[in-house]
């Protein structure tokens, strides 16, 4: 079956109302704007000041580090670029934890739905368009692969199949392992293997679903000082429980330099002391089976470019194209790169949402040299060289070969 693979970046979860890219830059870099920031989101909670204390507390710890410093000092424009850029330094895993941490803070305490602007996520009308003509079951022409680690997509798009399922009178017991990138039931190999609908999170995730797999009654400390949906987005009360001592357990958050190497190949190691110190123990799982971070890294990133090697389509919905995409596009390409070389002809439609598409006024057909598409050709044809890119449909507007949106409202619109 031709599959539609649909890249989210960063502008993807704009209208949701995370902060990025220099608005995250500010945030982490000022006890008084962190202060604010949590002031805002943890709005009406009982014990809104405790825990803002706590959290302002620690986070004055934390840019009294070398971490907090070296962000402080620099003009890195955002934490992905700083934290690459430290990565051959001798202290990077202590360092990029610390920093790890707050980020993940920023994303679990900000909840859509309670914020003040009156704009709907774009997730929601997104999630709508993922299930098929029966309704409650998932689409297996589309899959969604997302460069974003805040949780809103998936706890958006869990609660909407359970919900679903439940009107068409079907089991809503247990949310599928690729609906939640693997972070629910963390079986990997299910994962690698699996067919149809998926959500691959590329970086992790700043929080994790609510285990239903594991035993209600047991209450598990590793539990309580990790963030989870629960804590997030169903009983915000929970937060001062999942906010123990100076932050959150370090999150599920890889980003792909620290396990693929610039050649687009695994690299041999991996922050263990991290996943070891974020990992449930072993007895908390009913089926005793219990799958490493570095395996379901893994088995996201070799899930994802399957699904890549065969697409017919692919769009980029508020991408910007960059240097730090390269390893890891390199190896989501390898194979379709090989099948071309092997004299395969695959065509493929590309398509853009991002408002830097078609500069303002512009009247030509060809793309702007160095413009937004123009990046985005290069970085494709840098990662597969052969690629050869499908003309744009009729009834379509673009530039070049590629398909452009100004925003993914539109892109919902015309191209789900």
């Amino acid at each position: 079956m031709a599959k539609h693979i649909i890249i989210l970046g960063a502008g993807a979860s704009q209208s949701s109302g995370y902060p990025l890219a220099a608005p995250l830059r500010e945030i982490l870099s000022s006890h008084t704007c962190f202060g604010q920031y949590i002031e805002k989101e943890l709005g009406n909670l009982d014990s809104k000041g405790q825990v803002k204390q706590r959290l302002v507390n620690a986070f004055k710890s934390f840019l009294g580090t070398r971490a907090g410093q070296l962000f402080q000092g620099t003009s890195y424009k955002t934490v992905d670029q700083f934290c690459f850029s430290l990565r051959r330094n001798q202290g990077y895993d202590a360092l990029v934890k610390q920093l790890k941490r707050f980020t993940s803070l920023v994303f679990a305490l900000h909840d859509p739905r309670g914020g003040q602007s009156n704009t709907q996520s774009d997730y929601v009308t997104f999630v709508q368009k993922l299930f098929n003509e029966q309704g409650h079951n998932l689409r297996e022409d589309v899959s969604v692969l997302t460069y974003n680690y805040d949780p809103y997509l998936e706890f958006v798009l869990s609660g909407e199949f359970k919900n679903r399922r439940e009107v068409a009178g079907r089991d809503s017991g247990k949310i599928p392992t690729a609906l939640l990138s693997g972070f629910g039931d963390r079986k990997a190999d299910r994962l690698r293997k699996g067919n149809g609908f998926c959500l691959l999170k590329l970086h992790g995730t700043s929080v994790v679903p609510w285990l239903d797999f594991l035993n209600p009654r047991v209450v598990s400390p590793a539990i309580n000082s990790i963030l989870t949906f629960s804590n997030v987005f169903e009983d915000r009360s929970q937060l001062p429980k999942a906010v123990k001592g100076e932050a959150v357990r370090p999150p599920m958050i890889f980003f792909p330099w620290e396990r693929i190497t610039e050649n687009g190949n695994f690299t041999r190691d991996f922050p263990r002391r991290e996943s070891e110190i974020y990992s449930i123990p072993l007895r908390y799982w009913k089926d005793r089976r219990k799958t490493g971070d570095d395996q379901l890294f893994t088995a996201v990133w070799r899930r994802a470019r399957r699904e890549i090697t065969d697409a017919e389509k692919i769009s980029f919905i508020g991408l910007q194209p960059h240097d730090l995409l390269a390893g890891g596009l390199q190896f989501l390409f390898k194979k379709r790169a090989e099948k071309l070389k092997a004299g395969e002809n695959l065509p493929l439609e590309i398509v853009t949402a991002n408002p830097d598409s078609v500069p303002a006024g512009y009247k030509d057909s060809s793309p702007p040299v160095n413009g937004h598409v123009d990046q985005l050709q290069k970085m494709l044809r840098k990662a597969c060289p052969k690629v050869t890119l499908a003309e744009i449909p009729g009834g379509k507007s673009g530039l070049g070969s590629v398909v452009c949106y100004r925003d993914f409202t539109s892109f919902i619109q015309h191209e789900m």
